[in-house]
């Protein structure tokens, strides 16, 4: 009987926590998309820890650190500039600070 009663109170303290949750998704898009192999491209992401105190967001592509130490603005936004150094194909980028990640889908084509 008790276990019931806790129920609601579970559920109302967790309320607050989901909708926060929910309004700071994360994410990350590269652009451009498609990019060609040796060029520029930067990834864009939100919803990160823009506090001083948080770390860095890593940005890694196909397994391997293009950049590092990247500082979101207070709202928790930021841009990084990376060189596409992998052959043609579709490969997984990661931002990543901490416990917080975001991916996205990066296509590369043959670059001249």
């Amino acid at each position: 009987m008790r276990r019931l009663a806790l129920i609601p109170l579970l559920v109302a303290l967790a309320a607050p926590w989901a909708a926060g949750a929910a309004s700071q998704q994360r994410s990350v898009v590269v652009v451009p998309n498609p990019v060609r192999t040796g060029e520029d491209a930067v990834a864009q992401g939100r919803g990160f820890c823009g506090r001083a105190s948080c770390p860095g967001v890593r940005i890694v592509l196909n397994g391997i650190v293009v950049r590092r130490g990247v500082r979101p603005r207070a709202n928790g936004t930021f841009a990084a500039k990376f060189v596409a150094r992998v052959g043609p194909g579709t490969y997984v980028l990661v931002a990543r600070q901490g416990w917080r990640a975001a991916s996205t889908r990066l296509h590369v084509a043959l670059g001249d």
